[in-house]
């Protein structure tokens, strides 16, 4: 069930439900991401988006974030400011008191999950939607594949000429790329039916300003409520640029269409959203329900010193090159800490040929980065 729908289902006199985890990991300008990492944060932001969606007001509602190692023992808990009362169908967001610092996360290897519980002095009826899990490895890793301000659509806004937007109009997000170049791949979006039989849907990408890619949009019919795909993009982020990535529309004379929308306080609209509005670029009061597929691990900018490792796929050892003074550490496929070399030599050999068939995480650290490659281990038949 989409957050939409689930907005107004009643089923339970008292229920309160957690949305969707928030985290912010790049703090520089305001975004608060779900699914996109930057891997050179030092502290991070988190919250979450919460919903009464019972048909009784709830009171003293919070949050209580807790981190968990891989035996499920709890290593450190956080609780979140609180709001009085959450009314039926409010939605509001909780934000976890103070920054907290990430760096001495990063170097506890038994850290496995983030858990995030929605809490009240009520009594909650429907308990089975108040928790939701983040793996903490997925913050960790640089692998960049999906980049997104929210895919959280809790209500939709129309767009049409009685909103000021124009047949040819463009409403987007805006990103920067990390430390490489990315292959982009497609972009996915949130519609809300029903709209026009005529409307006219093109996935666009800017750079710095200036449009440089479109890629075509293929909407459901019927129309129906959900998610719609873009056609490929093909056009590479750069570390350097600034980018908006979007939808322009056509639709007739006096027609209007719903795109989902995030309009919780949690965001900073100004630094996030962007829309061009009878050919200026303006601001919004909400967050398009939008995320842009890319390349999963990038294409290193500069490829002098940047680390390689082969054989990829190996059955016996790894060895990786271009590491002097880093930290070498090697995650099995649920995140758990397999190995790690602090050695000096700028090329290092790992033994993996006790471990099982799957894929596995490198990370490399030294003091001005941190980059992450995915290697396949198997075992050779006979063995």
């Amino acid at each position: 069930m989409s957050p939409i729908s689930q907005a107004t289902t009643k089923n339970f006199e008292r229920d309160i439900a957690l949305i969707n985890p928030l985290i912010n990991t790049n703090d520089s300008n305001g975004g608060y991401y779900q699914e996109y990492w930057y891997s050179s944060f030092q502290f991070m932001y988190c919250g979450a988006s919460v919903m009464n969606t019972g048909i009784m007001a709830s009171t003293h509602v919070y949050l209580e974030m807790k981190i968990v190692d891989y035996s499920n023992t709890t290593l450190y808990t956080y609780f979140s400011d609180t709001i009085a009362m959450l009314n039926p169908g409010e939605t509001q967001t909780l934000n976890i008191l103070g920054q907290l610092t990430f760096q001495p996360w990063t170097s506890n290897n038994s850290i496995h999950n983030m858990v995030f519980t929605v809490k009240s002095d009520s009594i909650d009826n429907n308990p089975v939607n108040n928790q939701q899990t983040v793996p903490f490895p997925n913050l960790i890793f640089s692998f960049w594949t999906h980049v997104t301000r929210s895919i959280n659509p809790i209500t939709s806004r129309q767009i049409g000429q009685s909103g000021s937007f124009q047949p040819g109009d463009f409403i987007g997000i805006t990103f920067n790329a990390n430390d490489d170049i990315h292959q982009v791949a497609y972009l996915n979006f949130y519609l809300s039916a029903p709209w026009p039989e005529s409307l006219g849907i093109t996935a666009m990408l800017y750079e710095n300003g200036r449009m440089v890619d479109t890629a075509s949009v293929f909407l459901p019919s019927p129309p129906q409520s959900g998610w719609a795909h873009s056609d490929l993009f093909n056009w590479l982020i750069r570390p350097d640029s600034a980018y908006y990535a979007g939808i322009k529309f056509i639709f007739p004379t006096g027609g209007s269409f719903s795109i989902g929308a995030d309009t919780l306080a949690y965001h900073n609209f100004d630094a996030e959203a962007i829309a061009r509005i009878g050919g200026t670029w303006t601001t919004l009061d909400f967050i398009p329900a939008m995320e842009l597929i890319c390349d999963p691990e990038g294409i290193p900018e500069n490829k002098i010193n940047i680390p390689s490792v082969f054989p990829n796929p190996s059955s016996s050892v790894l060895s990786v090159t271009n590491v002097r003074d880093a930290k070498i550490e090697l995650f099995d496929p649920t995140g758990k800490l397999m190995l790690t070399d602090e050695q000096t030599t700028p090329t290092r050999t790992l033994d993996v040929s006790a471990y099982n068939s799957g894929i596995y995480f490198i990370l490399v650290t030294d003091n001005q980065r941190r980059i992450g490659k995915k290697v396949v281990i198997y075992t050779p038949c006979g063995y």
